[in-house]
């Protein structure tokens, strides 16, 4: 069983830029009615300096903090509640959520899965298809 109480202080890298970006804004979004910030003309709440911890790593320092691995358990919790066959879609464009999901289905199903790759627009999708543990 997953502990949801750990949490971990992790150092994060350019490769969590994309992610580490979209957390931020939602981030600046729920902070904007208290500071009077205000979106770009796109509607999007950015952080500005975040492209500087990529580039002054000895002066700004960047981590993810996580608290267990609550996603992974609520997918488990989901796919329990539901038995049957899954089918997962990740888009290839999604480099941040693939490793997640590669890792929670791997957990889940103790390797008992295919992944495969189906074509798309604006990108493919990798499919994860598997059973759920309490399926006849």
């Amino acid at each position: 069983m997953i502990d949801a109480n750990v949490v971990s202080l992790e150092t994060a890298g350019l490769a969590d830029a994309e992610g580490l970006s979209d957390l931020l804004a939602h981030y600046v979004a729920e902070l904007s009615p208290l500071f009077a910030i205000q979106a770009d003309a796109d509607g999007r709440f950015r952080y500005d300096k975040l492209p500087l911890y990529w580039t002054e790593p000895d002066r700004r320092f960047a981590f993810s903090i996580r608290s267990g691995q609550v996603g992974c358990r609520a997918a488990f919790l989901l796919w329990d509640r539901l038995p049957g066959h899954w089918v997962v879609r990740v888009s290839q464009a999604n480099s941040a959520a693939l490793p997640f999901w590669r890792h929670t289905v791997q957990s889940y199903t103790g390797g008992a899965f295919t992944v495969s790759e189906r074509p798309g627009r604006p990108a493919g999708w990798y499919v994860f298809s598997f059973r759920s543990a309490s399926a006849p």
